[in-house]
């Protein structure tokens, strides 16, 4: 059997009501539209010890905003504070406290860390953090996590797994033991913007519901995961509500076109 040749898709085009050009295009433009995929989200970087910390020094409770992730820190024993040295929890000024990180010299400090935007938590750095000694973290209420001195001058931590937080939930980064350790910076990315994609993850399924069930449960959130529920997500792109300048806006013009040619030919 031949191939199909340059002449059979003029013949199609023109069943169509399509030139060979017009045709060609929205050719073109179904293999682009069909291989889209979700944009990687861009991880933002909270720098404690440089501009984000600064902002926050001195109060309670702040908010600093990187990238149009807004990170709201808030103090638990006293009130945040950067230093030259560090960044941390400061009880009263003159009270004898370590004024620029999480210890427990006169209770134990803690910082609570709550988003406009659902995100991922990717990495955390400490510094002061010495060998015997132990903070902790917890993301989105579950089972705290050990942090102790790596070994490797400052102090990264990873995390790749259970680690979204949606704008309900919260960060908790606490002292345990030893003599204090300074919060230096942490980088988030933000959650998947696809409709129904509760956890980010790039598609919609059972994981999302279970999400849905144990913090949204909300009508119009089921809707949409119900409505996307096992659609790949360039389908979801397609079908969803265009930007003006995307290509299934684009695509949806030229299909315009095409009806109203071949309709004027008859």
């Amino acid at each position: 059997m031949g191939g199909l040749g340059a002449a059979d898709s003029v013949t199609v085009g023109d069943r169509m009501g399509l030139s060979r050009e017009l045709f060609l295009l929205l050719r073109l433009l179904v293999a682009v539209a069909s291989g889209l995929a979700p944009l990687a989200a861009e991880a933002v970087f909270f720098d404690l010890r440089g501009a984000q910390g600064l902002a926050l020094d001195e109060v309670f409770s702040g908010s600093t905003t990187v990238g149009g992730i807004t990170a709201t820190l808030t103090a638990i024993a006293g009130e945040l504070n950067q230093s030259g040295d560090g960044f941390g929890v400061n009880f009263l000024p003159g009270s004898g406290d370590d004024p620029d990180a999480l210890d427990g010299d006169i209770f134990p400090e803690s910082i609570t860390i709550t988003f406009n935007v659902n995100v991922f938590l990717n990495q955390i750095q400490l510094s002061k953090l010495s060998a015997g000694e132990e903070g902790a973290i917890t993301i989105a209420g579950g089972t705290p996590i050990s942090l102790v001195d790596t070994g490797v001058g400052d102090d990264e931590f990873n995390f790749n797994s259970a680690n979204s937080v949606l704008t309900s939930e919260s960060i908790v980064l606490s002292w345990v033991s030893g003599n204090g350790f300074s919060f230096d910076d942490f980088t988030v990315s933000p959650a998947s913007a696809l409709a129904g994609d509760f956890d980010g993850d790039g598609d919609r399924d059972g994981a999302d519901f279970l999400l849905w069930q144990r913090d949204l449960a909300d009508a119009p959130s089921l809707a949409l995961w119900e409505a996307n529920y096992g659609m790949p997500a360039p389908l979801a792109a397609l079908l969803s509500v265009p930007e003006p300048t995307s290509p299934s806006l684009v695509f949806a013009l030229l299909l315009g076109l095409a009806v109203g040619r071949r309709r004027k030919a008859r």
